[in-house]
């Protein structure tokens, strides 16, 4: 049996964004089209469980609708993540037509609560209306078994706002299916602007200010890429681990902390970019 499946548009975002992890330059040279993809599945042996779709962004690859059609009609069972700006979904016509993919999650990062703070991260003019359009659209055509995950990038540019972020999705999305917060990967584009976009854990501080009181307003809520020694204990039922083992280290002090076969790690650009000195140990359980 075939697990998880990444397949990834090689194409130009529509959004030139400070802090994607995706290279600009090199994934340009190459391109992921239909018939790749068509190709690549059915030498599949097995059942395919879920297929991750991500980009650049996936949406405007003139072959997404044949890929989507595809799977739809060869791997009816499959659970479907699309990783997206969601700009093109303010088309009524093109949401509706990706809601004909029974196990399609959405997966869109709000990266600000306006045009000003939005903008100022994807450096797209218009982007924050048509992504809340298309947020609207998916919200009103998607059926039972879809799911809406909205995410949240912590990065210097909006680290003081993310409450203000939070807040915006509360109230104008209440039927987001998950909300994710989640600490910057330092590579690809961010990596090229770290003096813009990077930050330590220590200056965005253990209590993540504001959290606590706005989460029970979520269906759900979860933490990525957070390792457990930097933040509360109270938020530690919130943390998964999703980034791949090859991407993540634990500093050598780590060994001989008793949590550390819960603890997601550090990814390996924080550690290039601001060494390990921010990361202690657990010697015994924390009250």
């Amino acid at each position: 049996m075939i697990g998880n499946i990444d397949f990834c548009f090689w194409n130009e975002c529509n959004n030139h964004c400070l802090m994607c992890s995706n290279p600009n330059d090199s994934w340009r040279m190459a391109r992921y089209d239909y018939n790749n993809l068509a190709a690549r599945l059915n030498e599949i042996k097995g059942e395919v469980n879920s297929i991750t779709v991500t980009g650049g962004e996936p949406t405007i690859n003139p072959d997404f609708i044949r890929a989507f059609d595809f799977i739809k009609n060869n791997l009816p069972k499959a659970r479907v993540s699309l990783l997206t700006n969601g700009r093109r979904f303010c088309y009524a016509d093109f949401t509706k037509k990706c809601c004909e993919l029974k196990g399609l999650s959405f997966v869109i990062t709000l990266h600000g609560y306006n045009a000003l703070t939005h903008e100022g991260v994807t450096l797209a003019k218009g982007s924050f209306r048509q992504t809340c359009s298309g947020l609207e659209n998916i919200l009103k055509f998607k059926k039972p078994g879809q799911a809406l995950e909205l995410r949240v990038v912590i990065t210097k540019i909006n680290f003081r706002f993310y409450g203000k972020i939070l807040d915006f999705i509360k109230e104008n999305y209440p039927g987001a299916d998950r909300v994710v917060l989640l600490f910057l990967e330092i590579e690809g584009a961010a990596q090229e602007n770290i003096e813009k976009v990077g930050i330590t854990y220590s200056r965005l501080g253990k209590g993540l200010p504001g959290l606590g009181n706005i989460i029970p307003a979520f269906k759900e809520f979860r933490l990525y890429h957070f390792p457990l020694c930097v933040i509360n204990k109270s938020f530690w039922k919130y943390v998964w681990a999703t980034l791949p083992e090859k991407e993540i280290v634990f500093p050598s002090s780590c060994m001989k902390c008793i949590y550390k076969s819960s603890c997601p790690g550090v990814h390996k650009g924080y550690i290039d970019n601001y060494g390990n000195r921010e990361f202690k140990p657990f010697l015994k359980k924390v009250a």
